[in-house]
């Protein structure tokens, strides 16, 4: 893709992501700054709703909120993560298709009409309805924020799908190197018309970068003879997780310095969502890093609580967010190359909820509900599940010999069982003269017969597992299924047993 289209691209995500309706981040975010400032004179504060203000702050200047700012001689700050944080405090406690709790500051603001609908836990804003494919024909805010449904959303998404799958710090980073192309090193950044009015923002380009709200480059005394610490790789395992799994991500840290590195140093993981801080860890490394090697340290976190996306996982060696005082321990050659970042796919899954009864296939994966899959408590409960009939650990619900410890005085009763009805077999035969012939053959059908029902009662099983975990049978239909089919199966294998 062209320079031109990439900018293009970038500014049609800036200005205009909006959705099918007709509303984007930068329409809500505009209203807002308008809203906290309605009937306020120049210079006052802005006046943020009281669950909002641990969010932002600032001044009123020409009727718009100088974010972050003391008065309107300084340069605010654009803060589109404060849309997503309001987005989601709109749906708290709502279910999805659910209309979306709108603030009054929302409603006084003239010429607007503000709705949306809840959607796995916040707002899309300009939407009646939850739409969760691709191919369905109505293209939602997140398709359009993820650029990954040209179907519903135009062939252009589909060409520019890297661009448009940016997230806000990729945004601002394109736009560093945008601001400074065919500047000379010190020269003031150079911004469309329209982003340098709408955001008020400027700096000096550094490095064939802008330095956002800089007036000069600082030069830095450079002493080689130090080490410096790098992240080399980040590697995520699983590579692509289901929402709820645990996720391993192992980070690489190379020392290109001169020096080795004695002392122990802490490294900073942060996991968001569009610019939003959903975790954070800090762990301390005591391991020593010689000049020229490399050491590895991993994390371990349950990322998404739920959610299904893309994630950008930051890491950041020699940082500490919970104590500053613990940030660049080490001294380096270079103190501001220490970061590094990876985007994280996480797919869609569906929890099971451990004890209903029901072995899922998150809670299979994951092995922590015995209970459900694989445990004995549920014994009898006539639902014979893969982990029942797999270790037949259970007879009740799967009609199948129980193994184990207690295996001898079993063996022996069946033995005798099997002695007992061997016994009976013959007498009858002798009884009815030794008949046979279509008898046998009407048998053989009928035992045919109910096998065939049975494979068809377990295809049907797997299909209502699989709509269920697409999301498109509901959980008690489900379990109502699952458990006909089952008592169904269990009288159809009985039955069959007792043709042998």
């Amino acid at each position: 893709m062209s320079r031109s289209a990439a900018t293009a691209a970038l500014f049609l995500i800036i200005f205009s992501a909006v959705n099918a309706s007709g509303f984007g981040e930068g329409d809500v975010y505009r209203i807002l700054m308008k809203g906290v400032c309605l009937n306020s004179e120049e210079g006052m504060p802005c006046k943020t709703p009281g669950d909002m203000e641990e969010m932002f702050y600032g001044v009123c200047c020409s009727g718009v909120c100088n974010v972050n700012a003391d008065d309107c001689s300084e340069r605010g700050e654009m803060r589109l993560e404060i849309v997503r944080t309001i987005s989601r405090k709109m749906c708290e406690q709502r279910y999805d298709g659910t209309e979306c709790y709108m603030p009054d500051l929302f409603q006084k603001v003239e010429g607007t009409e503000f709705f949306g609908v809840c959607c796995r836990g916040e707002c899309n804003w300009g939407e009646r309805k939850c739409v969760s494919y691709c191919g369905d024909g109505y293209c939602t805010s997140q398709e359009q924020r993820e650029g990954n449904c040209a179907e519903d959303c135009g062939k252009a998404m589909k060409d520019d799908k890297e661009e448009v799958r940016m997230s806000t710090e990729e945004m601002m980073e394109e736009m560093r190197v945008i601001g400074c192309l065919g500047i000379e090193e010190g020269g003031n950044c150079v911004f469309p018309g329209d982003f340098t009015q709408w955001t008020n923002i400027s700096g000096v380009c550094c490095g064939g970068k802008c330095q956002f709200r800089k007036e000069a480059c600082i030069e830095k005394a450079v002493d080689a003879n130090k080490p410096d610490l790098i992240v080399k790789s980040i590697d995520i395992s699983p590579e692509k997780p289901e929402a709820y799994d645990k996720v391993n991500v192992t980070v690489t840290v190379e020392n290109t310095g001169r020096e080795n590195v004695l002392e122990s140093f802490w490294i900073l993981l942060e996991i968001r969502d569009s610019g939003v801080l959903l975790t954070e860890d800090n762990q301390e490394v005591n391991e020593t890093v010689l000049r020229g090697s490399t050491i590895t340290h991993t994390f371990t976190d349950n990322l998404g609580l739920g959610r299904s996306g893309s994630f950008r996982v930051t890491v950041d060696v020699d940082a500490n967010s919970n104590f500053p005082h613990q940030n660049n321990l080490i001294d380096e050659v270079d103190e501001d190359n220490n970061g590094g970042s990876k985007v994280l796919y996480v797919l869609d899954g569906v929890r099971g909820v451990c004890g209903d009864r029901i072995c899922s296939e998150s809670e299979l994966k994951r092995g922590d509900c015995t209970v459900d899959c694989g445990g004995d408590e549920y014994c009898g409960d006539d639902i014979c599940s893969d982990a029942e009939r797999k270790s037949g650990s259970c007879s009740t619900d799967c009609g199948t010999s129980v193994g184990g410890d207690g295996g001898y005085p079993l063996k022996m009763i069946i033995a005798g069982a099997a002695a007992v009805i061997v016994a009976a077999i013959i007498v009858l035969y002798n009884l009815t003269g030794r008949r046979q012939g279509p008898e046998v053959i009407e048998t053989a059908k009928s035992r045919e017969d109910l096998e065939r029902e049975r494979d068809e009662l377990e295809k049907m099983t797997a299909l209502a597992k699989a709509k269920y975990h697409r999301r498109e049978l509901d959980e008690e239909s489900f379990r109502e299924i699952v458990r006909d089919n089952q008592r169904k199966i269990i009288e159809l294998e009985l039955k069959m047993k007792s043709m042998r």
